[in-house]
């Protein structure tokens, strides 16, 4: 990732339970992204690599409930498509 995909901006829907969920679990360890910085198919590939990430660092990985919300999360606040 380069550094343009960090936050600058506020993250969209913040004050949803998704936006919320999203920047707990994904912003715990590192800043979380802007959702913006990446496509949908990219975000796909990004959140299973970070469940194998946090598996290995003995974090508890998201629950199927997580990972649905936090990705259509991401889908409906994503870059281009």
């Amino acid at each position: 990732m380069s550094a343009t995909a960090c936050q600058k901006r506020p993250l969209p829907e913040s004050d949803t339970y998704a936006g919320q969920l999203y920047a707990s679990r994904c912003g715990g360890c590192h800043v979380a992204f802007d959702p913006r910085s990446m496509t949908p198919a990219m975000w796909q590939v990004q959140v299973s690599a970070m469940q194998d990430k946090m598996r290995a660092a003995g974090i508890a990985p998201l629950t199927s409930e997580q990972r649905e919300t936090i990705m259509d999360y991401l889908t409906r606040n994503s870059g281009a498509n």
